[in-house]
């Protein structure tokens, strides 16, 4: 009987440390690249909007050029405030450059470099020493640069050929399925949106 007791007791501790790997106290670091960021979503817009007001002005049709957008980067901290909810900060960097045509023809070219700072949190409904699955929330504020630089353009306001205009704006960011597979060293993989991107992953590192 003793040995019965001695085996569910010890069944109890495995399980309970496999549970809750993380906790209270736990820090963690990521760094990660992110596709089809919130920024991807918006410079899209941005296109529209812009094509829409050149064709509009000048009558010429402004397009621009595929491929020229970035993987986003973050880096990211997270400390557990409790077991398997934690709290953190993440600062997500990323650019575009692409050129421009007008007509069909190379007229020159646009640029962006935008920072999103989020305050985020995410709770593991799996959390164990290998393995662990979770969902988050974040919230932020984007801020940056974009410039445009028309080289030939016969456009009423071509005397400002540079245009240069600041980006601001909140951001957020949603976690809907997060995994990570690992120790201490481990790597993940999000599938969410926002400033992270619709797909992010990367190496973590918990101490």
């Amino acid at each position: 009987m003793n040995t019965y007791k001695r085996l569910i007791i010890g069944s109890l501790i495995l399980f309970s440390n496999i549970s809750f790997s993380q906790t209270q106290g736990t820090s963690e670091i990521n760094v990660s690249l992110g596709v089809a960021t919130f920024e991807d979503f918006r410079v899209a817009l941005d296109d529209v909007v812009s094509s829409i007001v050149t064709t509009v002005i000048s009558g010429q049709e402004l397009t621009y050029s595929d491929g020229g957008r970035l993987t986003g980067y973050t880096a990211h901290y997270g400390y557990a405030v409790k077991d398997r909810w934690m709290l953190g900060a993440s600062l997500a960097y990323q650019t575009v450059n692409r050129k421009l045509f007008l007509d069909n023809k190379e007229s020159g070219k646009s640029s962006s470099a935008v920072y999103s700072f989020g305050i985020e949190t995410n709770y593991r409904y799996i959390s164990n020493p290998i393995f662990q699955m979770y969902s988050g929330l974040g919230a932020g504020y984007a801020f940056g640069k974009s410039s445009f630089t028309l080289e030939d353009a016969n456009l009423e306001f071509k005397d400002k050929n540079k245009t240069d205009y600041k980006i601001n704006y909140f951001t957020f960011h949603v976690t809907a399925l997060g995994f990570r597979v690992g120790k201490k060293l481990a790597a993940f993989a999000e599938i969410g949106f926002g400033y992270k991107g619709i797909l992010n992953g990367g190496i973590s590192y918990q101490f």
